[in-house]
């Protein structure tokens, strides 16, 4: 999906769970990115989306295109870092 110029990509960096930990452990390491379709740049990444495999829906709201997703808290992407 290309949103606003971006291509979302689900990213599940979450290293191997050790084999006792609980069915939710490491869920924070699942991130939201854009990258720029031509390039592959980063163009911002949301970390710690709990559902990797929810479906963002672009929502249009007095200009201004959001993403609803699955998240455990409210982030504003063009107001975090670039991934390394």
């Amino acid at each position: 999906m290309v949103i606003d110029g971006g291509l979302l990509v689900r990213l599940n960096d979450t290293p191997k769970r050790p084999q006792n930990a609980l069915p939710h452990a490491l869920v924070e390491h699942s991130s939201l990115l854009a990258l720029e379709p031509n390039t592959g740049k980063p163009l911002w990444r949301a970390r710690n989306v709990i559902a990797s495999s929810a479906i963002p829906i672009p929502i249009e709201h007095n200009g201004t295109t959001s993403l609803v997703t699955a998240y455990n808290g409210v982030v504003d992407p063009r107001n975090l870092p670039l991934p390394d």
